[in-house]
């Protein structure tokens, strides 16, 4: 038994993982990057305005199923709409901040 792609569609990767015979896990991929969403995610949902609170921001590019798309491309711009600051670089390139 062997794994075939030609290359011409994005196929999907299910894994199902099983202990005996009861399913404990199904992970699901897609290797179709037109469907991609960017996430982005804040340690704190609400900042004081006194001058000196700050939060984390996470992001990630992910596929239709959530999965991180661990070699993602492409530059990424952030901004504020209000008071505040980045701080750190921006742009950045994501392929420069893969883990």
């Amino acid at each position: 038994m062997g794994l075939d792609i030609d290359g011409t569609n994005h196929p999907e990767l299910r894994i199902d993982g099983y202990a005996g015979v009861k399913l404990v896990l199904s992970k699901s991929s897609s290797s179709d990057a037109s469907q991609d969403k960017f996430y982005l995610k804040a340690d704190d949902t609400e900042l004081i305005g006194d001058g000196s609170d700050a939060t984390r921001l996470e992001f990630k590019v992910a596929d239709k199923f959530g999965e991180a798309r661990l070699f993602a491309g492409g530059k990424v711009t952030s901004k504020i709409k209000g008071l505040g600051e980045i701080v750190g670089d921006n742009p950045f390139l994501l392929k420069d901040s893969a883990e």
